[in-house]
């Protein structure tokens, strides 16, 4: 009996078996707190403003092109425009985009609401690039309004859809709302999100080129009556 006292005691005395490796229990994450200097993520490659970091085959902007807002919505138009037969540059057109940028028409549905189409930008050339060689593709910007915050701007921009410059009426009009981001030293169109004019869906004014008002009417000049010099009082 004393023996066996002895050891419960020397069991006691020695302390708690230390657990295994594999039974400890793994410590707490601390909660970071990184300063508002520094990302709490790695930094998107350059050249590629998208949300993967492996390397993308896609054309390289000419800077003259993408260096502001005017220049990428200026080539936005001019580089899918042409008479019919004219060949298109699609390569320099793609590349004002993003790789995953969607262009998203807004089409009504039978139910008489609407719905969004997400058309990927290289999806997008392929399907209308026959297209608009053959029968002809022309839009032109009318009007603009910009509203721009840190990296991202909005160009709210209506447009006319003509099928060759000799048109003198467009058989289309509508409104590109045009999402950009800036990177470094460019800009890159990460979608268009559009609607075109129908009988009830009618431009608003103050979306439209100011009308051209009448010529003002010529004003003479100011004739000023003759004045007498003052004579002094004796």
């Amino acid at each position: 009996m004393n023996t066996v006292f002895a050891a419960i005691v020397a069991c006691l005395l020695s302390g708690p078996t230390p657990l295994s490796q594999d039974s400890k229990q793994p410590p707490q994450d601390k909660q970071e707190h990184p300063s508002t200097n520094q990302p709490s993520k790695k930094p998107m490659p350059s050249g590629h403003p998208g949300l993967s970091n492996e390397p993308v085959d896609w054309p390289k902007a000419r800077p003259e092109d993408v260096q502001s807002i005017d220049a990428i919505v200026a080539a936005f138009y001019k580089l899918p425009a042409g008479n019919p037969g004219e060949a298109r540059d699609w390569g320099r057109y793609a590349s004002l985009f993003t790789p995953d940028a969607r262009m998203v028409p807004a089409r009504s549905d039978d139910r008489g609401g609407a719905m969004a189409m997400y058309v990927p930008i290289g999806q997008y050339i392929d399907m209308n690039k026959k297209y608009f060689e053959k029968g002809g593709f022309l839009d032109t910007e009318v009007h603009r309004r910009v509203d721009t915050f840190g990296h991202i701007a909005q160009v709210w921009s209506t447009y006319e859809s003509r099928h060759s410059a000799a048109d003198k009426d467009p058989y289309i009009r509508g409104i590109n709302s045009i999402h950009l981001l800036k990177d470094h030293d460019r800009w890159w169109i990460v979608n268009v999100f559009w609607d075109f004019e129908t009988p009830g869906n009618t431009i608003p004014p103050q979306y439209l080129p100011e009308p051209k008002g009448q010529p003002a009417p010529e004003t003479k000049p100011e004739i000023k009556p003759e004045t007498q010099p003052e004579t002094k009082k004796e």
